[in-house]
């Protein structure tokens, strides 16, 4: 998955995370409809108020594992992995539970 102009990055916990987030929103475009240029942290807003703070939490992640020059942790990729398993399980039972 190239992640920018400089094309595919190292394999290792940075890429780990940043491709762990965006194949989550890949999985919620249907609900989402991202708009263009919509940041991580507005999309964050707009999933379910369960699992609000969660969203913004990981789209915090995701933005420090895509753009600060800290060191990512596979703690870190695991701790996303489970944050974003949540929100999605939280929106599926949401939809179940609306009949959509």
């Amino acid at each position: 998955v190239p992640l920018g102009d400089a094309g595919p990055w190292p394999a290792g916990a940075r890429r780990e995370l940043v491709e762990a987030y965006l194949a989550h929103l890949d999985r919620l475009e249907p609900r989402l409809a991202r708009r263009p240029g919509e940041t991580p942290a507005r999309l964050g807003r707009r999933v379910p108020e369960r699992v609000r703070a969660l969203a913004q939490r990981l789209a915090e992640r995701f933005a420090r594992a895509r753009w600060a020059p800290a060191p990512v942790s596979a703690a870190e990729v695991d701790a996303a992995r489970a944050e974003l398993t949540e929100i999605e399980t939280a929106w599926s039972d949401e939809d179940e539970g609306s009949g959509a």
